[in-house]
């Protein structure tokens, strides 16, 4: 059967857990849906439920995840548009400003950025960047703040990318326990499938959204959970801590 993407990244997850915390069977588990992966043929079955953790999202904003998307899209877009014109492989680099983007958006912002890196074009092997004075002859669009396209021999293919950068949160207490609290609820759904059940909370660190690395206080806290082990996992560094839980089934 072939992975789709998220069960490709799920199971990578896994095995950075088997890698660091003993119990789990060496054959790979079968894919579910509640929870996300069983082991069905051990001793008490075993599931894991797999939730990623992001950053609370301020009063009146779009969840930073969903912004994180919606620039990746549109640089992908601008690029797929960028080599329907036939012109020289690229490594560029955007960081967007603080203006929402809308998934209207991204077909006009798309179409701007593929111009602007078409008349930008540096010479080759050099490169040329951009920063958005916001005046009103910058060839930049208003959400791009800055532009970075280089032009290199032996570039096989376009790489384009977004470029994030963004603070690292390492107090979030109150963000886990809520994210546990929404699985909690779930429980009873998952022992369905298994006798016993671990929830693995990720963090994948792949924007500013899940940049998280846990401070003392948050590593030693007392977390209220219903599953029988609960896991954080920063998987960017790979690294794994077992959430200290009371309330665990039994």
């Amino acid at each position: 059967m072939i992975q789709g993407p998220k069960e490709a990244i799920e199971r990578f997850h896994i095995m950075i857990l088997k890698d660091q915390v003993p119990g789990l069977p060496v054959e790979e588990p079968l894919k579910g849906e509640r929870p996300d992966f069983v082991w069905p043929n051990v001793d008490k079955p075993l599931g894991i439920e797999i939730t990623r953790l992001f950053k609370a999202t301020p009063k009146g904003r779009r969840p930073m995840q969903m912004q994180e998307s919606e620039t990746t899209v549109t640089v992908q877009i601008a690029r797929y548009l960028y080599e329907q014109r036939d012109l020289p492989n690229l490594d560029m680099r955007v960081v967007f400003g603080n203006s929402e983007i809308k998934k209207s958006d991204r077909a006009s912002l798309a179409n701007r950025l593929a111009d602007t890196v078409q008349k930008s074009l540096p010479a080759p092997n050099s490169w040329v960047s951009f920063l958005n004075d916001l005046s009103d002859d910058s060839s930049l669009p208003e959400q791009i703040s800055y532009l970075s396209i280089g032009r290199f021999d032996g570039l096989e293919r376009n790489h384009w990318s977004v470029s994030d950068a963004g603070w690292v949160q390492e107090d979030f207490i109150d963000e886990l326990q809520r994210r546990i609290d929404e699985k909690n609820k779930e429980l009873p759904h998952y022992l369905k499938s298994c006798s016993r059940c671990w929830l693995l909370i990720v963090a994948d660190g792949t924007g500013p959204s899940s940049f998280f690395d846990p401070s003392e206080d948050t590593k030693q806290h007392p977390y209220h959970s219903l599953f029988h082990r609960t896991f954080f996992m920063e998987a960017f560094t790979q690294k794994v801590i077992e959430l200290n839980t009371a309330g665990n089934a039994v």
